[in-house]
């Protein structure tokens, strides 16, 4: 095979049985699905802002708990945020996903990536500076501008022409790192992590093998993530360096390290793997290093399928979140307000363990909420301290009409909307469609290739596999100026074998009337094989 840098592919392909059907799909689903996800999405949308979102402003949620919502979010791709201290690997990581550089990415052993680098989709490369980025309002990064100049100066976009970035968003972070350093950013790191988070699908916190010490700036990170535990998995980077002995003691330290950080009965899934092009350090942990990768990249490849399903989830849990924080603010500030004297000493008190857990219990017993559903009380007290109680949402007339359409929404909004979901995923499966499995491809230490993976997007290269694929191998792209040998299924699609060569095996290789359709084959060649096993040996 021609040695190319090691490709990376994802992921979900499925296989649309009319050109029109692929070419408003992009790659996942079907038509049907593709226009209902978008007028289910436009319909939740509908419910935050008449529902939700009023409820939130007036009770001051936005500044005492989460953001708010754009129009934007509920119509960007599903985004994933890489967190970790530095040189743990979170830009390698980015780059082995894509298979090739992004702009302005450093990869060292020292503190390299110094600000937020979201990383997108572009027909071209492109970097766009953080407050050119945060100034249009129909991105979901609108709201960044609010955290300042010193902020927006540390956050850019590299667009990247890769096919798998225009299923998911990927964010690379700064290092977390130890002391002053951490502090001395000129920005409110925790709260711009918790942006970041609250709009993530998934939270990938990397580990180092060989520094598996949490500092305290590190576990505040970690901490900031409690709201959103399950979105967080944790990845063991680096591990094909550790012997295999040694491997499970380091694996053993960690979870007895989170352990004491995460607050959840609940063991996090962590995913062992090496997470760059080159070979493995111990080639006899080939298998259990790329079976863990290939879950990990499966995991991430059902991201845009379960988009819709998540937003709803998002917004279900925001509102129970809104309707606790509605009836404990309004407590409080009867607290304080009922006194005629006194009151910056009531205050202080609330804002206390003993006046928080009296809030807290009493809120609780009074409207029959769920324990799981208040905030943690220490960063509310914080926020609360400088807060003036008088502005707090008051109970009124209003107040109860508002609450009386959260209810509607938790209780009859959100069941009809899953249950709409449920129906279109039921009708979707009745449609034919061949789904594109991963396996990772590596390096021997010569440098040519153990064998073959199923990717989308070799580019300049060769993609092509051995074994038992009913799935296309390229598309959109997939071997530019290569070649994509697809046994069992389309060779290329869209343009997948664009001056190159895409061969077909087995019966499906003639669907709509060729191997390669929507101009597979420019200033190329089709060329169809018998069918059977031998035609991939």
């Amino acid at each position: 095979m021609t040695q190319a840098m090691r490709p990376c592919g994802l992921l979900l392909v499925l296989l649309a049985m009319t050109r029109t059907a692929a070419e408003t799909l992009s790659g996942f689903g079907s038509s049907m699905l593709a226009v209902t996800d978008a007028s289910i999405l436009e319909r939740l949308k509908s419910l935050y802002v008449n529902k939700l979102r009023p409820l939130e402003k007036k009770s001051s949620y936005h500044e005492l708990r989460e953001p708010v919502l754009s129009d934007a979010w509920f119509d960007s791709r599903p985004m994933v945020l890489l967190l970790g201290q530095y040189s743990v690997g979170k830009t390698s990581f980015i780059r082995y996903l894509l298979g090739r550089d992004f702009p302005n990415q450093h990869i060292g052993p020292e503190p390299t990536t110094d600000r937020f680098i979201v990383v997108m989709y572009g027909d071209r490369e492109k970097v766009t500076p953080g407050n050119a980025l945060t100034s249009q309002p129909d991105t979901p990064f609108h709201s960044l501008r609010n955290y300042g100049t010193h902020f927006l100066d540390r956050l850019q976009a590299s667009s990247v022409p890769a096919p798998i970035m225009r299923r998911i968003t990927l964010v690379d972070s700064p290092g977390v790192q130890a002391g002053e350093k951490q502090k001395g950013r000129g920005y409110d790191f925790h709260e711009v992590i918790k942006w970041f988070a609250q709009h993530s699908d998934r939270v990938l916190l990397l580990f180092d093998p060989h520094k598996l010490d949490i500092s305290d700036e590190f576990r505040a990170v970690i901490e900031v993530l409690q709201a959103h535990q399950a979105k967080v998995r944790v990845v063991l980077n680096k591990a094909d360096e550790i012997e295999p002995q040694k491997l499970m003691r380091v694996y053993g330290a960690l979870m007895w390290s989170l352990g004491a950080i995460i607050a959840s009965p609940e063991v996090p899934r962590v995913y062992l793997g090496s997470f760059w092009d080159a070979p493995f350090k111990h080639p006899g942990m080939a298998g259990l290093m790329e079976a863990e990768e290939a879950d990990l990249i499966e995991e991430l490849a059902s991201l845009p399928e379960d988009n819709v399903m998540n937003k709803i989830n998002e917004i279900a849990r925001r509102a129970r979140l809104v309707q606790v924080h509605v009836h404990l603010m309004a407590f409080m500030r009867e607290q304080v307000t009922s006194k005629w004297t006194g009151r910056k000493q009531v205050q202080e008190w609330i804002c206390s363990a003993e006046g928080m857990r009296h809030c807290y219990e009493t809120t609780l017993r009074q409207h029959s909420l769920s324990k799981g559903d208040f905030p943690p009380w220490e960063p509310l007290a914080r926020a609360l301290s400088t807060f003036d109680f008088s502005q707090l949402y008051k109970p009124s007339v209003e107040r109860s009409q508002k609450l009386k359409l959260l209810d509607e929404l938790m209780e009859t909004d959100i069941p009809q909307l899953i249950q709409q979901l449920h129906m279109v995923q039921k009708r979707n499966e009745k449609a034919p469609h061949m789904r594109q499995a991963f396996q990772p491809s590596r390096q021997h230490r010569d440098g040519s290739y153990i064998h073959s993976s199923y990717i989308l997007g070799a580019s300049m290269g060769v993609a092509t596999d051995r074994v038992y694929i009913d799935w296309w191998v390229a598309d959109g792209g997939g071997a530019f100026g290569g070649s994509a040998n697809a046994p069992y299924g389309l060779a290329a699609y869209g343009d997948g074998a664009a001056d190159g060569v895409a061969t077909a095996t087995a019966d499906l290789g003639a669907i709509m009337g060729a191997a390669a359709d929507r101009g597979g084959t420019d200033s190329g060649a089709i060329r169809r094989q018998p069918s059977g096993m031998d035609a991939m040996d």
